[in-house]
């Protein structure tokens, strides 16, 4: 059985979104008390054993609704006015204002917020910054790879994707924080089709290109986005296939083949090794 270290343990619990509240750790059957950030004053527990294989997490978020006053407040933190009375679900559409934008209304889920999704005006500011160099601390230097930069620009079709599987692991089903998006076709033969179309040859760093590259490269990789599958899963589940499957060359076949031989069964043992 894997003996994990503290901080490992301290990091799954923030990369969901919690606060661990222990200071040592003893092993995956022993309670250690954790902070949801909707719900500060609730003290909850649980064992690292069912954390980790998305068995508990916050139990007023998973068995409570959310107040209109929780709503608003996490709406607040993030310089956005709710203009909602009334709040049904974290799937529902809300209207709000950006602080930034006053003249503007936008609509957006509850959890969509809670997953980093934002004023959309705002996105398309700090996009346009991408595209010419702007202020962006990244990009001083050439310290941000193209490859850093184009991954940005896959934010809305990762939600999307989210949207349209429910929000849960297109292999576990479960639905849990730690979704990630699996591209069926890799995101590096995406990129390198794309160069490839415009003539473009590889250049690490942003800056190798002009303003009009970059936004010709933008575009036309959202395009494609929009041509392919995502498929979320959770994150141990996506890093077994890529453990198996490897980085490159990634297919919509491969996939296919994973999610038969998980029905199966046959990543059981395996598994259990790598999760303890």
């Amino acid at each position: 059985m894997r003996k994990y270290k503290y901080e490992e343990v301290k990091q799954a619990f923030k990369e969901r979104g919690y606060e661990l509240l222990e200071k040592e750790y003893v092993s995956t059957r022993v309670k250690m008390s954790f902070r949801c950030p909707i719900h500060p004053n609730d003290e909850q527990s649980t064992t690292f054993d069912n954390f980790i294989r998305g068995k508990t997490g916050c139990n007023c978020c998973s068995g409570k609704k959310h107040s209109i006053d929780e709503v608003k407040l996490e709406f607040e933190k993030r310089g956005y006015q709710l203009l909602e009375t009334r709040y049904i679900n974290s799937l529902t559409k809300l209207r709000y204002r950006c602080l930034k934008h006053p003249d503007k209304i936008n609509m957006m889920e509850f959890y969509a917020l809670l997953n980093g999704n934002g004023c959309p005006h705002c996105y398309n500011e700090k996009k346009s910054k991408w595209y010419s160099g702007g202020k962006n601390p990244n990009w001083n230097g050439g310290i941000t790879t193209l490859s850093m930069a184009l991954r940005e620009s896959t934010k809305n079709w990762k939600y999307n994707t989210l949207i349209k599987y429910d929000f849960r692991c297109a292999v576990t089903r479960e639905r849990t924080n730690d979704l990630q998006i699996h591209h069926s076709e890799s995101f590096a033969a995406l990129r390198d089709e794309v160069l490839k179309e415009l003539n473009f040859d590889k250049r690490r760093n942003k800056n190798d290109y002009t303003d009009d590259e970059l936004q010709l490269i933008y575009n036309q990789l959202e395009q494609k986005h929009d041509e392919i599958v995502g498929i979320p899963l959770r994150k141990h589940v996506h890093q077994l296939f890529h453990k198996i499957y490897g980085k490159k060359n990634n297919t919509l076949e491969q996939f296919i083949e994973f999610k038969t031989r998980w029905d199966k069964g046959e990543f059981n043992e395996q598994l259990e090794l790598e999760l303890f």
